[in-house]
């Protein structure tokens, strides 16, 4: 364990940015030195960075001395080449979900910190929101016996233009299952409207665990303008849990009809992921989420692919997912 402060190197928008403010303050024994951004002052100013530059090259070159890890908040087709570039010289890093499009790209990133002996952990942003951190302990601890049925709804307005990729959708949820149940799902299968690809308005994820329980996950676009909804539930042998979008409802009453004020779960996930990366560096010790975790949620996003495409459910078979 070192009694020296972890320094960081915030890799990503000044937007992204104010995600890592507050965590920045109340994080203990690490803090940011340096922020890089095409717009790097920005960034700096918001995590209290000393340093700016606007490439990670240029960081490395003439700041390389002022940081030992890299926090990539950069798109994930851009992952990859960062994430490789800051381990090959000798970065930690702690790369936000998801690290690469494909599993390939994950597996080169992971052997890149392999050979460099540095630390990677996975910024898996679902793990670490209060409700579903509250529900991981209880079944960790046994509270809910074991987990039988995981269900999850995320629906969201219909959009325009561009839209997320199959892949920002459920890649979350597919490692956050993974996590619940403690093992890859033994069977897949998914359903999509129109399409597996960007254009997708609804997609549907059934999977099945080894112990009999099962994970259903469906995601829409296709509400009318406005907020959109979220829910969570786990049943398990001895208990249940529920969680939904609507954390910390207050009811008003001013006369006529109650009125709900709704406030967010906060950036709590946020420091969480970035106090778990200090703990790992300065002790020496795994990440909560990291390598295995990683490849893991690639190979079944790769099920569901294959499942979209072929309508067939898909079983595990060893290490493999091969079509029924």
């Amino acid at each position: 364990m070192t009694d020296s402060p972890i320094r960081l190197a915030l890799v990503g928008s000044p937007e992204g940015a104010v995600n890592w403010r507050d965590a920045a303050q109340r994080l203990r024994g690490g803090r940011f030195t340096v922020a890089v951004d095409a717009n790097a002052t920005a960034a700096a100013e918001v995590v209290g960075a000393a340093t700016a530059v606007a490439s990670l090259e240029a960081a490395l070159k003439t700041h390389g001395g002022e940081f030992d890890a890299a926090v990539i908040c950069s798109p994930h087709y851009h992952n990859p080449a960062v994430a490789r570039l800051a381990a090959d010289a000798g970065k930690h890093l702690l790369v936000e979900a998801p690290v690469a499009r494909t599993r390939t790209e994950a597996e080169a990133t992971i052997a890149a910190c392999d050979r460099a002996g540095v630390c990677f952990a996975v910024g898996q942003t679902l793990r670490f929101y209060p409700g579903n951190q509250t529900i991981i302990d209880r079944l960790s601890r046994g509270k809910l016996g074991e987990p039988g049925l995981w269900r999850v709804h995320r629906w969201r307005e219909k959009q325009s233009g561009s839209q997320s990729s199959l892949l920002e959708w459920i890649y979350g949820d597919v490692d956050l299952a993974i996590c619940m149940f403690g093992a890859r799902p033994t069977e897949v299968y998914a359903l999509g409207r129109p399409g597996a690809g960007p254009a997708a308005d609804y997609v549907q994820l059934h999977f099945g665990f080894p112990a009999g329980g099962m994970a259903v996950v469906d995601y829409s676009a296709t509400l009318p303008p406005g907020p959109g909804y979220e829910s969570a539930s786990m049943i398990g042998s001895k208990g249940a849990a529920y969680a939904d979008d609507h954390h910390n409802t207050h009811l008003l009453y001013r006369g006529g009809n109650p009125a709900a004020l709704i406030s967010g779960q906060g950036r709590g996930h946020v420091l969480h992921e970035l106090q778990a990366l200090v703990d790992a560096v300065a002790n020496q010790t795994a990440p909560p989420v990291g390598g295995d975790d990683c490849i893991a949620a690639h190979q079944v996003i790769d099920a569901v692919v294959s499942s979209l495409e072929s309508g067939q459910v898909v079983r595990k078979q060893g290490d493999r997912y091969e079509p029924v």
